[in-house]
């Protein structure tokens, strides 16, 4: 669906271009800007990728970790994938990504996830990024979803170059150029509810997948948690449009905020950081249900989480309405609030975290 969309784009961008001149001419772009939208979604599936792992790296430098790869190699083996190279760098906000890298892949792992976690936790989200980078199905679906991320620019590109051409070929610029506008809105508004659901059908994987790899639920059940707990600014990278979000455990992209208003009256109400934590609870409490408590695995499991999501925007547009829970944990526009399960040290940054296990009296 999604790359018939793109193709039908270009080629409504082609006939805006050549609109009036001939039977013949319109027929011609119709088909050039068609090919042209085909190549474009073509590329996006086959290179896009590439693109979104230069912009997913952490800004901070980086430094090897030899204690880390070290602990790597264990579970890569278990997983059937050649062992990473781990490296750790500065960052506040506990995150950990799995990239792919000349020899492999390479592991990502912020200061704060190495202080603020257990040793348990950070190997089960090291675990699950690895899982999620090398499954067979996940990769399809992640050219998918960087794809659908960079495929507005090109629309953008489209709509210029029609204009262009219109205005070089009959001097009516000004209308072509007011028409594309619309004609953009709508496409880019078309373009974001797909992206919306290729981006849902990511999240359903990503449960699968760490539900379906999981050897130790029970800290990477803690682990996502954590991450969630902690409200701050995002690792910072190049990917701040969601382009990178899919390597990393915790969203990189640039926080925002959205409201929805009915005659005056606003519906709803959202945030990065709300959306955020509530689907990194969502997928520790599945985790936990199926692998801890060995319940089933449905699809109305997965379908309760439009209704959670739901009941979190509503909470925050109406301060009157009893705030937004997942699993149990009370969500606002804010992020997290029950701040109890948040750093094992008692820092996400500061010092050397003590020994652990902790020594035997």
């Amino acid at each position: 669906m999604w790359f018939v969309v793109v193709v039908a784009i270009g080629a409504g961008y082609s006939l805006l271009a050549t609109v009036g001149g001939g039977v013949t001419v319109m027929v011609i772009g119709l088909v050039a800007g068609a090919l042209v939208g085909a190549c474009s979604a073509v590329y996006l599936l086959v290179r896009g990728e590439h693109h979104a792992i230069k912009a997913a790296f952490p800004k901070a430098p980086s430094q090897y970790d030899a204690e880390l790869t070290g602990r790597a190699e264990k579970y890569a083996n278990a997983l059937g994938i050649a062992p990473p190279t781990v490296y750790r760098f500065e960052g506040e906000g506990p995150n950990v990504a799995a990239l792919p890298w000349a020899d492999g892949s390479a592991v990502m792992v912020s200061s704060a996830a190495q202080y603020g976690l257990t040793p348990g936790e950070l190997d089960s989200l090291m675990a699950l990024q690895l899982s999620l980078l090398h499954h067979p199905k996940a990769r399809r679906n992640r050219r998918a979803v960087v794809a659908s991320n960079l495929v507005i620019g090109f629309v953008a590109a489209f709509w210029l170059t029609a204009v262009a051409i219109g205005a070089a070929t009959s001097g009516e610029g000004m209308p072509r150029l007011i028409i594309g506008v619309f004609m953009t809105i709508g496409a880019v508004a078309l373009l974001v509810q797909l992206r919306r659901r290729i981006r849902w059908g990511w999240g359903l994987l990503s449960d699968g997948v760490a539900v379906a790899t999981t050897r130790h639920p029970g800290p990477l059940v803690h682990g996502l948690r954590r991450v969630a707990s902690h409200n701050g600014d995002p690792v910072p990278t190049k990917a701040w449009l969601g382009q990178g979000d899919h390597y990393w455990v915790v969203p990189v992209r640039k926080h925002s905020s959205s409201s929805l208003e009915v005659n005056g009256t606003e519906v709803s109400k959202a945030s990065t950081e709300m959306l955020n934590d509530g689907e990194l609870l969502m997928r520790a409490s599945l985790v936990e249900d199926v692998c801890v408590r060995a319940g089933p695995a449905t699809k109305a499991r997965w379908d309760e989480a439009a209704a959670v999501f739901r009941g979190l925007t509503r909470g925050a547009a109406e301060w009157s309405a009893a705030p937004g829970e997942v699993d149990g944990v009370v969500v606002t526009i804010l992020g997290m609030v029950n701040d109890d399960i948040g750093p094992v040290h008692g820092s996400w940054v500061e010092g050397q975290p003590p020994p652990w296990p902790p020594p035997v009296r």
